[in-house]
């Protein structure tokens, strides 16, 4: 199993962000804090996420940096 970073808040390991036209394209954030995305046509959610990711448990809003890494 993956090793993603995970929520500060609520411990989610998905994350979305929004894309053109409010469509939420999905993500995950990988051990060296890389953006990726859950599928291949989320392709433009690695630039975007850049301006910030929210969590899909709890909505918390923040930047790749404050994710935690699984104890």
């Amino acid at each position: 199993m993956p090793r993603w970073l995970l929520c500060p808040q609520c411990g989610a390991p998905l994350f979305f962000v929004e894309g053109e036209g409010g469509f939420l394209l999905y993500i995950h954030v990988g051990p060296s804090r890389e953006v990726l995305p859950t599928k291949p046509e989320y392709e433009p959610a690695r630039e975007l996420a850049a301006a910030g990711i929210r969590c899909t448990g709890c909505s918390w809003r923040g930047s790749t940096a404050r994710l935690l890494a699984r104890p």
